[in-house]
């Protein structure tokens, strides 16, 4: 299993993951290369906790997780995706479905389940997904949907677990004083009013998940 980070030593990360984690059994560890670490868990509780909760972030920067195969190598494995849960606001309750919720989440990326009752239907006023994401790409405010042959209606979207991100270019890691965008010609700085910002960070629900 793979963390990527380009911060700090693996000794001082690694200790971190082992205190958000609260591991069962112990874990170790090995630097392959910069940014990139092996994670080796002894308890299937483990492992299985440190895929399903992501997205991890260490020092406020986000950190990749990618199980391994039996014929992956540990030093070339995809470190570009990872899981997010997505609040999307601004859906009509009929359109909180099983259908919707697939279309909006493989928009975002690769759509994975949603939270819904035995019907397939959500209820409340945001619909809650989860979806792997390509980190490379900016987060995504909102999008339109179709709702009928006519009308269109743009729904908008929070993240959970955010990680460091860019408020101008709206990429996962740098700090928007460090942003590309910054040297390209004809860049204007808009101060505080950037495309993105704090607001972009969903609250985690109150009483967890199952």
């Amino acid at each position: 299993m793979f963390y990527s980070s380009a911060l700090s030593t693996s000794t001082a990360l690694c200790a971190s993951i082992q205190s958000m984690i609260i591991l069962v059994r112990e874990m170790e560890f090995k630097q392959l290369s910069e940014g990139r670490i092996l994670l080796r868990f002894f308890h299937v509780l483990d492992s299985r906790r440190a895929l399903e909760e992501c997205p991890w972030s260490f020092e406020k920067n986000i950190l990749i997780l990618n199980g391994l195969g039996p014929e992956d190598n540990p030093r070339t494995v995809d470190l570009n995706w990872c899981d997010f849960h997505v609040h999307i606001h601004d859906l009509a309750l009929p359109r909180m479905n099983l259908g919707v919720a697939t279309h909006i989440g493989n928009k975002l990326g690769i759509f994975w389940d949603m939270e819904m009752d035995e019907a397939g239907q959500a209820w409340g006023a945001i619909l809650h997904i989860h979806a792997t994401i390509n980190v490379n790409h900016p987060l995504k405010r909102a999008l339109k949907i179709r709702t009928t042959i006519r009308d269109e209606k743009l729904v908008h979207f929070t993240y959970e677990r955010l990680s460091n991100f860019c408020y101008i270019c709206g990429r996962l890691g740098p700090i928007s004083k460090y942003c590309e965008l910054r040297f390209d010609k004809g860049f204007t700085d808009l101060g505080d009013d950037t495309p993105y910002g704090p607001w972009l960070q969903a609250p985690m629900p109150v009483k967890g998940r199952p």
